[in-house]
């Protein structure tokens, strides 16, 4: 690799760092805007890709057509990620709410505290 092209990398870098550091509140403040009930945020946290819509709302305690809504609008605000799956596309949450600094549930930790007994 040239001198050149690591400067480029290391400018990169920094570039990739500041915007990050730069975009962190708002993404945050979004995410509390846009997940404004323990549903929305049980169903934000379960959307990892390999989850269906249907267990996703079953976890959650809504409707499919709910988990179905949410997604697009996540993938439109670019909170989610569009998944290919058989039967259906899924959605994939770019980050977490822990990573964020977003408390998970209580009702979501007894569930998982359940499942593990």
């Amino acid at each position: 690799m040239s001198q050149i092209d690591k400067d480029i990398l290391k400018t990169l870098r920094e570039i990739k760092f500041w915007i990050r550091l730069l975009a962190w509140e708002e993404l945050k403040k979004m995410l509390e805007r846009v997940l404004d009930s323990e549903e929305k945020k049980i169903a934000y946290i379960l959307s990892d890709g390999k989850n269906t819509s249907t267990l996703v709302a079953s976890r959650a305690g809504t409707s499919q057509s709910s988990i179905s809504r949410w997604w697009q609008e996540w993938k439109v605000m670019g909170i989610a990620i569009d998944v290919s799956a058989r039967g259906g596309g899924r959605a994939k949450t770019v980050i977490s709410l822990e990573d964020i600094g977003i408390g998970i549930p209580t009702v979501l930790l007894r569930k998982e505290a359940d499942v593990n007994e």
